[in-house]
């Protein structure tokens, strides 16, 4: 019983975040976010990396502008061939920037 309560809960939240994105959406204050911005300093998060720790926290960063990139159903001028390509880039460059203090 507990269980069943607990779904239908996460459930209304889920729900309820989907009408207040779809609400946003429709308001005309809403300002979607720049998505060439999010990724210019996506790259500058992770060129700035000089230790382990920043490069783990940029690994974490990209993580959210994944999550951004997969919710782009929200911004209908972001295609998902586009948000794929800039997100393997991205995780590219961290491997290349990890490696590099491999290297050292």
């Amino acid at each position: 019983m507990i269980g069943v309560q607990t779904m239908i809960r996460k459930t209304i939240k889920t729900i309820t975040q989907m009408i207040m994105k779809t609400t946003q959406m429709t308001n005309r204050r809403f300002i979607q976010p720049d998505m060439r911005e999010a990724y210019s300093k996506c790259i500058d998060v992770i060129m700035k990396c000089r230790t382990e720790e920043q490069l783990n926290n940029a690994e974490r960063y990209l993580r959210h502008y994944e999550r951004l990139m997969q919710n782009s159903y929200l911004y209908p001028t972001i295609r998902k061939p586009l948000a794929d390509r800039s997100v393997s880039n991205l995780l590219s460059l961290l491997k290349i920037k990890r490696k590099e203090f491999k290297d050292l």
